[in-house]
């Protein structure tokens, strides 16, 4: 694992990703300075947060939220092609043993997704709680009632609540979308098919009518009824492929 993170640290691409990802929720927050100094409204800072899509158009949710798997597979999640194509990968395996091997690859990956986003919209918060520091404007949603939505009403009588269980599910998906992208590596060993197979699955959910995205957003409209399918369908999904990965690389496949 230590070697695993020491690499990443030290790849240009992954740590110009990185900062892309944390700079994504920072760049809401000028959108929505912006908003606030042409309508004069100024937003309640967890309302503000960039999870509950306040601003304009949603590009930078469509922009790194979407497109989640190309960055972490960039970032980590395609390390064991690399250890494939220069050998290293058989004398890691040779040191710890192939199970250990496949383990550390997708913990890593699934920690290494979880902490960075995490940290990212957990700055969001902070920096928005200074910016928008006295707002409580929510552009009306606060004096909406949707009858038997218990989330809803939970998120509006408590705001800061919910954005930080709603940062900790994105955070989750996000280190599950890495932990896919190590699976398909190790599975293919090959980028032109790990990277879209790892981006299938993902837009798979996100285009369905019920869109995986809407896990990701609160103070939204949407019961926990109508989040329920989606969230089991794709948790069942992100977890069964790396185990089924797991198994078929550890007892069947040829190095």
């Amino acid at each position: 694992m230590v070697s695993h993170l020491t690499r990443m640290r030290k790849n240009n691409v992954s740590r110009i990703i990185i900062l892309v990802i944390i700079l994504f929720p920072l760049i809401e927050i000028g959108q929505l300075i912006g908003l606030r100094n042409t309508t004069g409204e100024n937003f309640h800072p967890a309302f503000a947060s960039f999870l509950s899509g306040a601003s304009q158009g949603h590009i930078t949710q469509i922009l790194l939220l979407w497109f989640l798997p190309i960055y972490f597979l960039l970032v980590i999640s395609d390390d064991s092609i690399m250890d494939y194509l220069t050998g290293y990968r058989n004398i890691l395996i040779s040191k710890v043993g192939k199970k250990k091997y496949l383990l550390e690859k997708m913990i890593t990956s699934f920690l290494v997704g979880f902490g960075v986003m995490a940290i990212a919209l957990t700055l969001n918060v902070i920096i928005t709680s200074v910016v928008f520091q006295g707002g409580d404007s929510m552009r009306g949603m606060e004096e909406m009632t949707f009858d038997d939505n218990t989330l809803f009403h939970f998120g509006i009588t408590h705001k800061y609540i919910m954005a930080i269980i709603f940062i900790f599910i994105t955070s989750f998906y996000t280190g599950l979308v890495s932990l896919l992208g190590a699976s398909m590596s190790l599975l293919f060993l090959n980028k032109k098919l790990a990277y879209p197979a790892t981006f299938f699955i993902w837009f798979f959910f996100i285009l369905q009518n019920k869109s995986i995205m809407l896990l990701f957003q609160p103070f939204a409209e949407y019961g926990i009824s109508d989040l329920l399918g989606i969230f089991i369908a794709s948790l069942l999904t992100f977890i069964i492929i790396p185990i089924l990965v797991y198994i078929y690389e550890a007892r069947y496949a040829e190095d």
